[in-house]
């Protein structure tokens, strides 16, 4: 039976192998699901500079997916271990990257407080999940 833990680091890959994938092929497709989960407002043409960043963002969340798939298709505890604190520092990092840097965000993306809010209390839900699970 699986355990909270690895139904988190599943969700985990699931949902950075198709990021990763959408910010590698399709900008278009980015602005779709980011306007649905995250209420982001992107301009129908980014600037190249930006665009092109997306896509060694999509290379990272492809190796996050990896390395989740192999803590869940290779038993080995101490591995699994060692990517269920990455998760959750990595979750921690983007509620506190939110909030350190919202003015700089609202400004990019035109996320309200309110929908911030969410946000980060999601990615700070999902790390204290991780560290209970794994502690």
């Amino acid at each position: 039976m699986a355990t909270t833990r690895d139904v988190l680091i599943w969700l985990s890959f699931g949902y950075h192998a198709f990021v990763g994938v959408l910010a590698i092929l399709s900008t278009k497709l980015v602005r779709k699901v980011g306007s649905r989960l995250y209420a982001l407002s992107m301009p129908q043409e980014l600037d190249p500079r930006h665009e092109y960043t997306l896509k060694p963002l999509g290379a990272y969340a492809l190796l996050l997916a990896a390395l989740c798939l192999r803590a869940e298709l290779v038993h080995d505890p101490a591995y699994t271990d060692f990517v269920a604190y990455a998760l959750a520092a990595t979750y921690a990092a983007r509620a506190a990257l939110r909030v350190i840097y919202y003015e700089l965000f609202h400004r990019a993306f035109r996320v309200t407080k309110g929908r911030n809010a969410v946000n980060v209390a999601f990615n700070l839900a999902l790390a204290a999940l991780l560290l209970a699970a794994t502690l």
